[in-house]
């Protein structure tokens, strides 16, 4: 696999995880609140910059959609003390409670979507070592995370 490809398959295994986040909900959600919903439930306390990298999603949709969830109640938008020139954006407790009565969403039955054509057991060995893959780079994830800002 190249780089190129690579990226591919990332934005691929992105687009079908925000894509099945839709379907478990009401509907009513976009991909993008739900991406932006996921990075802030994920880290608190970023700014829209921060949460445009994380998500994809150019800065300015996701600015628009941080405002749209701040009127649902969902997030809040607050100075950072450490830099008052910097807004972060931060959950709200409605959206905490939310979160937490969401059922998980596993990822499996999204991959044997995506594996559809690969014979069962094969689809099965892939999505075992997607899973021991997503193990490993968790940490590498959270120290990024760490050193890009939010909430401690």
């Amino acid at each position: 696999m190249n780089l190129s490809e690579m990226r591919r398959l990332g934005r691929t295994l992105s687009s079908a995880a925000l894509q099945a986040m839709q379907g478990a909900g009401d509907g009513t959600a976009s991909a993008t609140e739900l991406a932006v919903l996921d990075c802030v439930r994920v880290q608190d306390g970023l700014t829209v910059g921060e949460i445009a990298r994380r998500s994809g999603f150019a800065q300015g949709r996701v600015s628009t959609v941080v405002a749209d969830l701040v009127d649902q109640g969902l997030l809040a938008v607050r100075e950072d003390p450490a830099d008052r020139r910097r807004s972060l954006v931060t959950s709200t407790a409605r959206m905490r409670e939310l979160a937490a009565q969401a059922p998980p969403m596993d990822a499996a039955p999204v991959l044997r979507e995506l594996l559809r054509e690969a014979p069962p057991e094969r689809a099965e060995e892939i999505i075992a070592v997607l899973e021991e893959l997503a193990e490993i780079v968790e940490p590498l994830a959270a120290a990024y995370r760490a050193g890009t800002g939010g909430l401690r």
